[in-house]
């Protein structure tokens, strides 16, 4: 889960290569996390002294599969409100499996893993994984991304959501999504 959280983060700051713009710099604000104690004993992220992302988890049950929500949002100027970049919904296992498969992307993810001990297929196994000193590197961030506050939520969950739910039956089941674990990150961009 937390390679998928770092290789998101990437993804979503991922640089236009021939781009001769002047590149922003990044500065973390502000991490939350939340998680299922049946499945996750702990979860704890921090922002270090140096600026970098730091996050322990123990995981005590296998999570045999599982979902991902990525939202990326923008903080509109003068206001206390995010107006939403893009949102993506996806198969975490199965993108993970495809990631790995060969070429650049694998032997990127492999340089991500020097980060900690994070696992990069499915299932994961209970244990104890952790992600030290992660940061953005100012060549990452994308040439048409603008200064300001951006806020990063990663919500892994168990459960396919169901678009054809009806959104009149709050307590529908099928519509549910159980919460595996949720990273927010806040930063901003100058």
């Amino acid at each position: 889960m937390l390679l998928l959280f770092v290789y998101l983060i990437l993804t979503v700051t991922q640089v236009q290569a021939a781009s001769n713009q002047p590149t922003l710099r990044s500065k973390f604000s502000q991490i939350r996390v939340v998680f299922d104690a049946n499945i996750i004993s702990n979860l704890t992220g921090w922002i270090s002294s140096d600026d970098t992302i730091c996050i322990d988890e123990n995981v005590k049950r296998t999570i045999m599969s599982f979902r991902t929500t990525i939202t990326v949002k923008y903080k509109v100027e003068d206001s206390e409100n995010y107006l939403m970049l893009f949102n993506y919904d996806i198969d975490t296992c199965k993108t993970l499996e495809d990631l790995m498969q060969g070429g650049l992307t694998s032997i990127w993810l492999g340089n991500i893993m020097k980060y900690g001990n994070m696992t990069s297929s499915c299932p994961i196994k209970p244990g104890y994984y952790n992600m030290r000193d992660f940061k953005l590197e100012s060549k990452s961030i994308p040439v048409y991304l603008r200064p300001g506050n951006y806020r990063i939520k990663a919500f892994n969950y168990n459960n396919k959501p169901n678009p054809n739910a009806n959104s009149q039956f709050p307590n529908n089941k099928a519509k549910m999504r159980r919460v595996v674990t949720s990273v927010t990150v806040d930063l901003k961009l100058y």
